[in-house]
């Protein structure tokens, strides 16, 4: 672990004389598996000379991670360059959930749950998802999450190593609760050789989508010296394509029903049943390019007591998927009296079954409320995201003395992100064939009153909405810092370091709300009808079919579907996005593209009070003492420190007020509400400050119990602060206005009263704090041979403060006059105590008869469990309250991402020029997210498994070539959905995507 360009100390001591820095450590594990594929190793100890041991590729990987492990000063795991590429992973995200206790999130966002992420969209350590990351040791972040990187965005040719660190030291960089995750570049002084170059070609097949795609890489590097010194360089350079499909099977909201006139279900009146509304059919298709480079200049003075590095990484990712969904329009979990008549009925003649546990089974869905088909949408959308990462650094270190070093470092980071997202949605109604009993759903689309010919009729479906979204986000970034370390003489303290960091950083966030409106609507100025568009412009529509959805397991016959046409929210056509659409908005319909809203900045697609400024300036300091010595013969070591942060927020945006009041309204109101909202429509910009500062103290200390077996005991203080999104300052006022009328069931009649019965808003928090934790780590570790281990760890988190989604009320002043505002958004909620343990096996079995001595294996387990729950956002009512517990609010919900089971399972095998591997990981179930955006309501993921494999021969000693494959387990990902406060589940969501098959040719040379 490194701190801000320092190289941090690590005691890989054999005698109190011998030092060498973990960094050291995860510099010789930067080559790379066409690079090096042996190491012979004799290596001074003292006066010692340990025996010469000669190791082959992926024995040469597991030795140095094994290294890193023991000699680190805190609980760190770690996974080498060549483990990357001999993994058959896509991305730095994917190798990283091979290390105990981290899982990673298979769903763009938790509270999105219905859009998959085929590679992976976040970490998960030990159940918290609050995790550093960083390039080398210093900051890194994506101008979207100012927080962490989206590792599925950094090419892995890239990496020459990755650090994992779960608990702390004064000397590290403040701000990951579940660990720090620190990704170590290529140097050229990594490599002993002189100069050498190496390439990877690679072709990868997804299946389901049925596309073959690349992936290139390719580094040169090269050192040399003369009478000024030693001189390294070196570049590197990747580009990858990945293509796939994510299919997806969904049940609307499960509704308790009966007995009971409003809610039950005919033929079944006196029974509980737990029925859905409809199904969803969703199809993704992805389209990921990721571009990476690196490259390094290194320098190191004759006398060896200075070395100079200037770096500079370059990653670009864009993504863009299409998705075409057939979807029951949204409506909230909560049904209350008098909705009865919009839940789903058995179809006319039909009866519905159940299983024993009275959930719906199979049966003909339609529509409650006797107009003929249960109703829905064919959606058609596309979406592109990039996010853009530079990162610029120089470090110097210098040797004053023997017993004293300084170190100090520059770096700028310049990141960017975008994303627009393009949507338009045809209604129409149907009668639904839907069976649960098999593995996944079985789903039946038979057209209104059954005739199956309106699916494909386009007089029978009408342009009901359109949606656009749009993120435009930026964020810079300067930091310095200045460390010392120097050596004591003492028999106890070691050495003395000590330090101090400067940050200021600043991120200018634009971001729309998603622009859903109605475009025409059968009680809102008369529908228009597809056969209406394609009579005046037949390019918006086109009949899709979902060729083998799932795999072949959905549809018992060909169907085809009315759809928007692709071409029409296409985002290389989206500037004729609002021009195609309003010829067909019905006279009702105020819908209009992000760009046309009334308010919009001229030349953007953002209102006022969606951008918003944050600068943060955070300052640190620390000291720490490292010490060590003998206790009956056996080594021990550690550090005791303190780390002393400070933060200063200035966070600059915009409070919208609500829009003008009519004025045949305004006299009824007070002369203070009238002043409140005297700006209405308008957006008033300000500026909030907001300062926080914390002591941080650590303490590390392992000992030797033998000389392969030892115990190690960890404690740190440590924090995670607010993504910059979640405490921007940016609020959007909304009021509840009752009007009374002369006659109640008139509202034309002469108005009689108004008032204003309260505010609402959603935004942004500027008072968000930090999250704080105290960590423990106990684990004893047993080295039995070069690449053989069995280590043990206990841990435990005591949390406070964890970030959610949830009401907070805010006091706003306008026109001198202050109101209480309840603003649903991030605030800090619950407490919690995380703990568990982690158990973790390596061993080559040498000892076997050939072939079987070219086996081998990893393991790893860990088990986590939590003190402590969360509820889910508290909805606001019309009025501005509290939605009551029994309409939609759950209390008592364990933490999100918290799984209490993490398997993963290697099974090596390497022997000559053959590598192998046969990779195994499993995730229990866990709540996905208190409150999904559509549903309202708990989504749990089931518990989650896939099989990987990889295969390499090298075919001398410049070539290899390999197989790889992906999800070969070909595995259903579920999710099930809360409905009721019991937490009864019911199933929500089945998702099925590619098996990946990759040809790998490398070199070096």
């Amino acid at each position: 672990m490194v701190n801000e360009n320092q190289t941090q100390r690590a005691n890989l001591k054999a005698k109190p004389e011998f030092r060498r820095t973990l960094v050291s450590l995860c510099v010789l594990a930067a080559s790379t598996g066409a690079i090096a594929q042996e190491s012979t190793s004799a290596e001074p100890v003292g006066n010692e000379v340990l025996e010469e041991v000669t190791v082959y590729g992926t024995k040469v990987n597991l030795s140095r991670a094994q290294d890193i492990k023991r000699n680190s000063d805190t609980v760190v795991d770690a996974i080498s360059a060549t483990d990357i590429n001999s993994l058959p992973d896509k991305s730095v995200l994917e190798a990283i959930q091979r290390l105990p206790g981290v899982s990673i999130e298979r769903f763009a966002a938790s509270n999105d749950a219905d859009h998959f992420s085929v590679e992976g969209s976040g970490v998960v350590i030990r159940g918290l998802t609050q995790t550093r990351s960083e390039f080398n040791g210093r900051d890194a972040f994506a101008a979207n999450n100012d927080n962490g990187l989206s590792f599925q965005d950094i090419p892995p040719e890239l990496v020459g190593g990755v650090q994992l660190v779960k608990n702390q030291t004064a000397s590290m960089i403040e701000g990951g609760v579940s660990g720090t995750i620190n990704i170590l570049t290529r140097k050229p002084f990594d490599s002993e050789e002189d100069s050498f170059y190496a390439f990877t070609a690679k072709a990868s097949y997804s299946d389901d989508i049925d596309e073959v795609t690349p992936a290139l890489s390719a580094t040169y590097s090269t050192r040399w010296e003369n009478d000024a010194g030693e001189f390294g360089f070196l570049i590197n350079a990747s580009t990858a394509n990945l293509k796939s499909r994510a299919d997806g099977v969904q049940l609307y909201n499960h509704y308790q029903r009966g007995p009971g006139a409003d809610t039950a279900v005919f033929g079944d009146e006196d029974q509980v049943v737990f029925v859905p509304q409809g199904a969803n059919l969703r199809r993704q298709e992805f389209d990921r390019d990721r571009t990476g480079g690196a490259m390094s200049l290194q320098w190191r003075s004759p006398d060896e007591a200075t070395e100079v590095t200037a770096e500079y990484i370059y990653s670009d990712s864009e993504i863009n998927w299409e998705e075409r969904t057939i979807e029951y329009p949204d409506q909230p979990f909560a049904v209350g009296p008098g909705q009865g008549t919009a839940l789903a009925q058995p179809f006319e003649g039909s009866t519905f079954t159940y299983g024993a546990d009275n959930f719906f089974q199979s049966g003909i869905l339609s529509n409650g409320a006797g107009n003929g088909g249960g109703r829905y949408l064919t959606y058609s959308r596309d979406n592109r995201e990039a996010s853009t990462i530079q990162d610029f650094s120089l470090t110097v270190s210098h040797d004053v003395s023997d017993r004293l070093k300084v170190s100090g470092g520059l770096q700028l980071i310049d990141a960017e992100f975008d994303q627009l997202d393009v949507s338009a949605m045809y209604n129409f109604y149907s009668e639904l064939a839907l069976d649960t009993s098999g593995g996944i759903p079985s789903a039946e689309f038979l057209g209104r009153g059954g005739d199956r010919a309106l699916l494909t009729d386009p007089s029978a479906f009408y342009f009901r909405s359109a949606m656009d979204h749009a993120e435009d986000d930026e964020a810079e970034s300067v930091a310095a810092n200045l460390d010392f370390e120097f050596e004591l003489e003492g028999d106890f303290f070691e050495s003395v370091e000590a330090g101090v960091r400067l940050v200021n950083r600043e991120n200018t966030i634009r971001e729309s709300s998603y622009n859903w409106g109605a475009v025409s609507e059968t009680w809102n100025g008369g529908a228009t009808t597809v056969d209406q568009i394609i009579g005046q412009d037949a390019s918006l529509v086109e009949e899709y079919r979902f060729d083998d959805f799932s795999n072949g397991s959905q549809f018992s016959g060909d169907q085809a579907f009315v759809f928007p046409a692709m071409s029409l929210v296409d985002i290389e056509n989206y500037g004729q996005y609002n021009s195609r659409i309003s010829p067909f908005q019905s006279t009702g319909s105020t819908w209009s593209s992000l760009a046309n809203r009334p308010g919009a900045v001229a030349g953007t697609l953002f209102l006022p009070n969606e951008v918003s400024v944050s600068e943060l300036t955070n300052q640190a300091a620390y000291v720490q003492l490292n010490f060590g010595g003998d206790l009956n013969g056996n080594r021990y070591s550690g550090n005791v420190g303190l780390r002393y942060v400070k933060y200063d927020w200035d966070l600059t945006g915009g409070v919208s007020f609500p829009s003008a009041i009519s004025e045949n309204l305004v006299q009824f109101l007070s002369p203070e509400d009238i002043a409140f909202t005297a700006n209405g429509g308008q957006v008033l910009q300000n500026t909030v400050k907001d300062s926080y500062s914390k002591l941080l103290p650590s303490f590390n200390i392992k000992y030797e119990l033998t000389e392969n077996l030892m115990a190690r005991f960890a404690f740190s203080q440590a924090i995670s602060l607010p993504d910059l999104r979640d405490k921007r300052n940016s609020l959007g006022i909304g009021r509840e206005l009752i009007v009374e009328n002369l006659d109640p069931n008139d509202p034309t009649s002469p108005v009689i009263n108004a008032r204003i019965n309260g505010y609402n808003a959603g935004g942004g928090n500027p008072s968000l704090n930090p999250i704080e934790s105290n960590n423990f780590d106990a684990s004893l570790e047993w080295y039995f041979s070069d690449t053989g281990s069995l280590t043990g760890s206990i841990f435990r988190k005591d949390a406070e403060g964890f970030f959610r989604f949830g009401p907070s009320v805010l006091t706003v002043t306008n026109n001198d006059v202050t109101r209480d505002v309840l603003v649903s958004g991030p605030v800090n909620g619950e407490d919690a105590t995380i703990q568990g343990f982690e158990i973790a096996y390596t061993q080559f079995y040498d000892m076997l008869p050939a072939p079987w001595d070219g086996f081998g294996i990893q393991a790893n387990y860990t088990y986590v469990d939590s003190d402590g729950s969360s509820s889910s956002e508290n909805a606001l009512t019309p009025e501005g309250g509290q939605v009551p517990n029994d309409l939609g609010v759950f209390d008592g919900l364990p933490l999100e991402s918290l799984s209490e089971d993490t398997i993963n399972f290697v099974l090596m095998f390497e022997k000559g020029p053959v590598s192998a591997r046969v990779a195994y990981n499993y995730r229990s179930e866990y709540l996905l997210t208190t409150r999904d955006v559509i549903t309202f309501a708990p989504n749990y993921s089931g518990s989650t498994e896939q099989v990987d494999a990889s295969i390499s021969y090298q075919i001398n000693d410049n070539f290899k070539i390999g197989l790889e494959a992906n999800n070969l387990s070909n595995a259903t990902n579920r999710l099930f959905s809360a409905v009721n406060q019991d937490l009864l589940l019911a199933p929500r969501s089945y998702f099925v995507n590619d098996r990946r098959f990759t040809v790998t040719l490398s070199g070096s040379f």
